[in-house]
């Protein structure tokens, strides 16, 4: 009886592909089962009096160390090489952003609104971009220059201001009246 007759169907499902060559090699179910007590129980295996099986067992556990502690070099450096990359990525996109300054904003020109109490406008840029923002307010608006961005968001800040102002503050829903409460505070009806 050859050794692939003698596999039993459940042993081949727990252990898996890797043990056929063994067998097929060997020839020998009882030296599979040795050999995987040996692997599983270490050293609880029964003992063989074969020296070259100590020595084979001896030499699989030698090889098992050596393969586990290079898997686990092996993943070190994966996860160390994905974190590298992550963090290029991120100093790419920073390298592309522009710094972020703050603007103050003291004289508008506008026929019906002045200036009350200075206020500023945050200015930062990514590529060829530049956005303006009055973070009290919530009023942004961009352009091609710093300047523009700037002169564009003042622009909306005294527009917004201005017909906020014509409403009634029955009119207007919570975002408009917080928006109308901060820009009094900086701005006033001419």
């Amino acid at each position: 009886m050859s050794a692939e007759e003698i596999w039993d169907p459940r042993e081949r499902s727990r252990l898996g592909e890797g043990y056929r060559p063994w067998l097929r090699m060997h020839g020998s179910y009882e030296w599979l089962r040795t050999f995987t007590a040996i692997e599983t129980l270490g050293a609880e295996a029964p003992p063989s009096r074969d020296p070259s099986f100590l020595a084979l067992a001896r030499a699989f556990d030698a090889f098992r160390a050596t393969v586990g502690s290079s898997m686990h070099q092996a993943i070190r450096l994966v996860t160390l090489e994905s974190r590298v990359a992550s963090m290029e990525a991120q100093l790419r996109e920073l390298a592309a952003v522009r710094v972020t300054r703050s603007i103050f904003i003291d004289v508008a020109v506008h026929e019906c609104v002045s200036v009350r109490s200075p206020f500023h406008v945050v200015v930062s840029g990514s590529g060829d971009d530049f956005v303006a923002t009055h973070f009290e307010a919530g009023i942004s608006s961009g352009g091609e220059t710093e300047q523009e961005a700037v002169s564009n968001t003042v622009d909306l800040i005294l527009e917004t201001f201005v017909m906020l102002s014509e409403l009634a503050l029955e009119q207007l829903g919570p975002e408009p009246k917080r928006q109308l409460e901060v820009l009094q505070h900086y701005l006033q009806a001419r």
